[in-house]
């Protein structure tokens, strides 16, 4: 009788601990302790110049997270990375066709353990796409491990099409710097949607020309999120069409006038130095600070006088000046600080009256006058 009690009193406390277990599972998955996430975004869009192809890498990842991971409370969740799949992708625009040409079917982070903070939870990924002229695509992706004493940097780079293999991922880092290229093509700009955790949710086609926009690239929680689309006023808001706009009005002028001098018969190093000056004009470029010198018969009232030394032109110690004074009346750019001589002061005591910022000063060398006025630096306008 007593072992019949024992049995049945061990089989209902069984009973109770694993009830009491699964409520437990229950509660911490309720509150958002343990979950499962799962995700797909697309990143790094770009459009082709003739308007027909966006392209953009696809993540697909997934992985158990563990721990509250809000960031300035608490500590980063625990992530166990069960799958990370990278590929490079485009749309047909004319024919809705779906491709992808690339794909790595897992990443340095599959199969690891990892901590991160909600929002981010399954790690950021950083990607740049560029679309030459030729038609060949240049790729990057790259993602980092926080690990202590420092994160591990992994990065995957090439291009397509190629008769090469598929590149391997490399434990360096790669330069992501600067936007996929071009995102802007004509009246059309290409965005990516934000998402759950850093995955974009869509890319966007914005129509600058009436104003429009269309989703061609989604994802299953699109509609979760944007259940009436996304806010079209803040999407335009936010284009960066103009600033892409100026700057490649920017480089294709620079790339002209380079040209244009060189057919003259300058050299790279001289075209390139005539092209700047060229392009401050134009008002695309700031343009430096500038003296111009004036010969006169006598000093206004109020001016400062530097009597300079002719030996100090001869070796050298006031280059803009020199120059001011043999083009009269022409802006000349100025040198910044003069250099130091270790019998004169004239250099030293100019830099010093330069630093109160004056709109001018004289210069005397031996009987000649100048007025040297100073033409503040300007920003671009263009």
């Amino acid at each position: 009788m007593r072992f019949r009690f024992s049995v049945k009193f061990l089989i209902v406390s069984s009973v109770v601990v694993i009830l009491a277990v699964i409520g437990g599972l229950f509660a911490i998955s309720a509150a958002g302790l343990v979950t499962h996430e799962q995700h797909e975004g697309y990143f790094g869009p770009a459009i082709s110049s003739d308007k027909n192809q966006i392209w953009f890498f696809q993540r697909n990842s997934s992985g158990w997270a563990i721990g509250p991971g809000w960031e300035h409370f608490t500590p980063p969740a625990r992530v166990y990375m069960q799958s990370d799949r990278l590929s490079l992708c485009y749309l047909d625009r004319a024919s809705g066709k779906f491709e992808t040409v690339l794909s790595w079917n897992s990443t340095p982070l599959q199969g690891r353990f990892l901590r991160n903070y909600r929002g981010r939870v399954l790690n950021i990924l950083g990607t740049r796409i560029r679309i030459h002229a030729d038609g060949k695509i240049e790729y990057a992706a790259r993602l980092s491990i926080p690990t202590v004493p420092r994160s591990e940097t992994w990065s995957v780079s090439g291009r397509w099409p190629t008769s090469a293999p598929l590149p391997a991922w490399k434990k360096q880092g790669t330069n992501l710097s600067g936007l996929s290229e071009p995102v802007v093509a004509g009246d059309l700009e290409v965005i990516s949607l934000p998402g759950k955790e850093n995955f974009p949710a869509g890319i966007v086609l914005l129509n600058h020309r009436d104003r429009t926009l269309s989703i061609p690239v989604r994802n299953q929680v699109y509609k979760e999120l944007y259940p009436n689309g996304p806010d079209s006023e803040t999407l335009f808001t936010s284009s960066r069409k103009k600033e892409i706009d100026r700057r490649d009005g920017m480089r294709r002028t620079h790339r002209e006038l380079v040209e244009r001098f060189q057919e003259k018969g300058m050299r790279e190093g001289d075209a390139l130095l005539a092209a700047g000056k060229e392009m401050a004009r134009l008002g695309w470029w700031p343009t430096p600070k500038q003296i111009v010198a004036t010969r006169i018969d006598s000093f206004p009232d109020g001016v400062t006088i530097f009597t300079i030394d002719p030996m100090e032109i001869t070796v050298g110690l006031f280059p803009d000046l020199e120059k001011a004074m043999a083009n009269p009346g022409k802006p000349t750019e100025q040198s910044g600080r003069y250099t130091r001589h270790r019998d004169y002061r004239t250099s030293e005591r100019l830099n010093e009256f330069l630093m109160s910022d004056p709109e001018r000063f004289g210069i005397r060398i031996d009987d000649t006058d100048y007025l040297v006025e100073i033409i503040p630096a300007k920003p671009p306008w263009r």
